[in-house]
């Protein structure tokens, strides 16, 4: 009787069996660097906005010498770029827009907590109702689901 090569079924069950293992241990280690990546990103994003609120601060104070007021959920959408921006202390989130999104063509959820004319948190989220939520100056340790800044 002349013998067929190849695979019994009992080596390709445990080669399976490898695989899957292998999967259900790698899977969730991806997830949890997606999500870091996630959250360094809304981090980043938090500490432009503070960056953005101080340099209008500065502007502010340069120009018109008026308290710079705090936003709060402030939603960005995309403003014109030839709009012009009085620094008058009322517009910051005006300011922070179309900084944000003539950079990035896109939209978020912003606060900035101001003490006086200086800028003394921001958070911010790709949207209202994300979980991805980054601060600055102290950086979120996990995902959220509030721009609260108290």
């Amino acid at each position: 009787m002349k013998r067929l090569k190849g695979f019994t079924l009992i080596e390709l069950i445990v080669v399976m069996a490898i695989i899957g293992v292998l999967a259900a241990i790698l899977v969730p280690v991806m997830i949890s660097y997606m999500n870091d990546a996630k959250m360094s990103v809304a981090n980043a994003n938090a500490k432009l906005m503070y960056n953005a609120s101080a340099e209008y601060a500065t502007m502010c104070d340069v120009h018109e010498g008026t308290k710079v007021e705090s936003i709060t959920a402030y939603q960005m959408v995309p403003v014109n770029s030839n709009e012009a921006i009085p620094y008058d202390g009322k517009n910051l989130g005006k300011f922070i827009s179309k900084l944000y999104c003539l950079n990035t063509k896109k939209s978020g959820v912003v606060s900035v907590k101001m003490d006086g004319d200086v800028p003394e948190k921001s958070a911010w989220a790709e949207r209202s109702d994300s979980q991805f939520v980054g601060y600055y100056p102290e950086p979120a340790e996990k995902a959220g689901g509030s721009l609260t800044i108290e």
